[in-house]
């Protein structure tokens, strides 16, 4: 696979498009990118990182703003994670947990 198929399909796969859409923008098949991850253990790396890279922004930019000392954003974390501690209407409906 040459450098500009492998740059679009990154280019597809960090704006969220899945392996069908990226290969249609890569102008290849998907029989051809399957093929070719099979092939290539770093290519296979490479398309991977680039599907997870928004989430992994996104979790770098909350972890930033969280250590800045943003507790709303902080707050909203914890209530996300672990709901039945920090998440007022689940602890509502189900009550709080035992640990808390």
């Amino acid at each position: 696979m040459d450098r500009k198929t492998v740059s679009k399909l990154k280019l597809a796969f960090w704006n969220k498009l899945g392996v069908s859409e990226a290969c249609a923008y890569a102008g290849i098949s998907v029989e051809a990118y399957k093929k070719a991850l099979a092939e290539n253990g770093k290519l296979a790396h490479q398309m991977t990182l680039a599907q997870m890279y928004q989430s992994m922004r996104a979790h770098e930019k909350m972890s930033k703003e969280i250590v800045r000392g943003n507790g709303t954003l902080a707050m909203k974390w914890l209530e996300r994670r672990e709901p039945e501690r920090y998440n007022p209407a689940y602890i509502l409906k189900y009550g709080k947990s035992s640990e808390g």
